[in-house]
């Protein structure tokens, strides 16, 4: 029997490729609508339509886990600088770090 990463209980928070994908989505458009010479949202709205966003209209418990750190224009200005959530999200490790605490994929 084959218990896929999504079904384990432990884990069912921790998002999954797709919910990185929808949440560049919904950056990329917030992003969109704030910028240029007339955008259609100001920071102010930026910041009202994230909490819509976290509340009312991203219903998966995993994508929601992305938006934790979003509260402002600059804080969706920042992921789209790091090139998504995924990478925004994510801690960087040393090199000493991996080596300490890395375990190879071949040993499962």
């Amino acid at each position: 029997m084959i218990v896929r990463f999504s079904h384990r209980s432990q884990f069912t928070t921790v998002p999954l490729s797709q919910n990185y994908e929808d949440a560049n989505g919904v950056v990329a458009s917030l992003i969109g609508m704030s910028a240029g010479t007339n955008p259609t949202l100001n920071e102010h709205e930026v910041k009202d339509f994230l909490g819509i966003v976290k509340k009312d209209i991203v219903l998966d418990e995993r994508t929601q886990n992305l938006f934790t750190a979003l509260e402002t224009l600059d804080d969706v200005r920042k992921v789209t600088a790091a090139n998504g959530t995924a990478e925004s999200t994510s801690e960087i490790r040393s090199l000493e770090w991996l080596e300490e605490n890395g375990k190879k994929s071949d040993s499962y």
